[in-house]
């Protein structure tokens, strides 16, 4: 989770865009495939009919300080929330087979790292794992907590400090391509991290969620068009991972625990689809009834092929003797 000039983490507060700045202008072209664009399920976003990527019309918006949260609660949940990352990853890492080439630990680079929960959950499952981000605060929080010399200061478009390494074998991004006005451009950065054969991997918000088209236009997904700029589903991932010049692309989708976020946003949807409201008394009530199937609806996301997680996780593969892609120069 990270704060680049043309990017920003998941750790943001959600700014719900509502009234006139939510109305779209006319749809552009597909940022992923270069189709034409249509009218989707939300005035803000437009709808490629080539890849089915959900493209923001919304202008971007400020990354300020008052994006952040920073209160211990919030960093409690994103020390949660790493927990489940590692699992992802290790799901991941079945799918694609991957091992470190030498037999020892995998190496691991997570871009923007923020404090670096997802750093210390790796390091105790047994990854050698880094992270960087261009947020000197919540890198230093992180130092403080014990990961010096495992977080650094650094813009991942360019050199990594010497203490932080090259050529990982995985390269990670937790909910940081949604924020991306062209997905196959950052791909491309995350690869020059790489060894030879090397994966990039991550998740962001599925486009292609059972959710999104349950809910129609009050997915929560919609509600920050300035800052989520683009929804990939499998196919415009695929898309632009070969843009980006990677191969073997894999997506898997899967849904977040039940209390934290499938609850919440069913509730969140549901109370603004049937009540037109978002009283917080209305959509803990809905979040009560719906917690039993939510949970076994959590467990079969992403395991049927029906039912579609509102998660995308993603991988893509550095080839071996391929020259990198020059969108990443």
């Amino acid at each position: 989770m990270h704060a680049t000039p043309t990017d920003a983490p998941e750790t943001a507060a959600p700014r719900r865009v509502t009234g006139p700045s939510a109305q779209a202008p006319a749809p552009r072209p597909c940022p992923v495939c270069d189709a034409a664009t249509g009218a989707s399920e939300s005035p803000a976003y437009a709808a490629c009919g080539a890849c089915g990527a959900r493209v923001s019309l919304v202008p971007e918006g400020s990354y300020d300080a008052d994006y952040y949260y920073h209160g211990p609660e919030f960093d409690r949940r994103c020390r949660a929330r790493a927990a489940v990352q590692v699992r992802h990853l290790r799901r991941l890492r079945r799918a694609m087979g991957s091992a470190a080439p030498d037999g020892g630990p995998l190496r691991v680079l997570e871009l923007g790292c923020a404090k670096g929960f997802f750093v210390e959950a790796a390091l105790a499952a047994g990854y050698d794992a880094r992270g960087v981000d261009l947020a000197e605060g919540a890198v230093a929080e992180g130092r403080r907590r014990g990961l010096e010399g495992h977080l650094f200061t650094a813009d991942a478009r360019g050199e990594l400090p010497a203490g932080c390494g090259s050529e990982f074998d995985l390269v990670v991004a937790w909910e940081l391509l949604e924020h991306m006005d062209r997905p196959a451009s950052f791909l491309a950065t995350a690869a020059k991290h790489l060894r030879p054969g090397g994966w990039v991997t991550g998740s962001t918000p599925n486009g292609d969620s059972s959710w999104l088209r349950l809910l129609g236009r009050t997915w929560h997904g919609f509600d920050i068009p300035q800052f989520h700029r683009v929804y990939l589903g499998p196919e415009s991932f695929a898309t632009a991972a070969e843009d980006a010049g990677l191969a073997e692309p894999l997506t898997l989708s899967a849904t977040e625990p039940a209390g934290d976020f499938l609850v919440k946003n069913l509730a969140t949807g549901l109370a603004r689809r049937w009540f037109g409201s978002d009283s917080r008394p209305l959509r803990t009530a809905l979040a009560a009834g719906l917690a039993l199937p939510a949970l076994c609806a959590e467990r079969l996301a992403g395991h049927l092929p029906a039912l579609a997680g509102d998660t995308l996780l993603f991988a893509a593969q550095q080839p071996s003797e391929v020259p990198r892609s020059p969108i990443a120069s």
